[in-house]
């Protein structure tokens, strides 16, 4: 194969992959972004980071891409729709007054 082939086999191989990770993380934030679990006691207390949202929240919908991306390895990071009526319940316990709110530490 001559040079140029493998440069641009190469090139290809690289562009394909690059796709692929921004489709997992696109995908990823997606889900994030339309989740609606609950979220229990347990969760909140073995996490360092809680990050309170609304998914109909135009401010979330535009920083939580961000906040994702930008923990996207921390593991420890929990993300709380407000939106569900289980998790309303945290706007009173941690007196959150606008959304998205970051905590951290995981504790009130």
């Amino acid at each position: 194969m001559s040079k140029n082939k493998k440069m641009i086999s190469l090139t290809l191989y690289l562009f394909v992959v690059f796709l692929l990770f921004v489709g997992l993380l696109l995908t990823h934030i997606h889900h994030v972004m339309n989740q609606t679990t609950t979220v229990s006691t347990e969760q909140i207390e073995s996490s360092n980071q809680l990050i309170f949202f609304k998914d109909d929240c135009r401010d979330c919908q535009k920083e939580l891409p961000r906040l994702i991306i930008k923990n996207l390895f921390n593991t420890k990071t929990l993300y709380i729709n407000l939106n569900n009526e289980e998790n309303k319940k945290y706007i009173n316990d941690y007196h959150l007054k606008e959304v998205p709110t970051i905590v951290e530490g995981g504790r009130k």
